[in-house]
């Protein structure tokens, strides 16, 4: 079972409906012994970083989700579920993210327009098993105004 981690925010249907298309076992849940008992967690969101990361924390679910990953549960952030994974996020001002991946959340540079909304390729930098069946340069679609900076393949200590 994968669960999706509910702390109020987000595209939760959005990410139970292509987790059942790709045939998994999606339960959303914000009951910690369910995140526990979980192959593994999705953390979704949509919307502003700090009244977002503000959700997960006063739910308690920030720090059981950092306690599971360091347990090595696996984890999958989607949009701003994924930005969250960061130490940090300079989206109207400096927050602190949950800290399970090094670098910062900041604004998107060197597009013509920002928001980025529209069709883009993805080139994919290195092996992983989310890519399979992905051909690379693979169109997806993106509406975002910020992005990771840093080393997001490398755990924060």
């Amino acid at each position: 079972m994968i669960a999706i981690v509910d702390y109020g925010v987000g595209n939760l249907r959005s990410v139970e409906r292509a987790l059942l298309h790709a045939g998994g076992q999606p339960k959303l849940t914000g009951d910690s012994d369910e995140l526990q008992r979980a192959d593994g967690l999705v953390l979704p969101g949509v919307g502003a970083f700090a009244p977002a990361l503000a959700k997960l924390t006063s739910s308690g679910l920030g720090r059981r989700v950092v306690d599971l990953a360091k347990k090595g549960k696996p984890i999958l952030g989607v949009c701003l579920g994924y930005q969250l994974l960061f130490e940090e996020s300079f989206e109207h001002g400096r927050h602190e993210g949950l800290g399970l991946l090094r670098g910062s959340v900041v604004e998107v540079s060197g597009s013509p327009r920002v928001p980025v909304i529209g069709w883009c390729r993805l080139r994919q930098a290195e092996f992983s098993p989310l890519w399979d069946g992905i051909a690379d340069q693979s169109y997806f679609y993106f509406v975002h105004s910020y992005t990771p900076s840093g080393s997001p393949n490398t755990t924060a200590p």
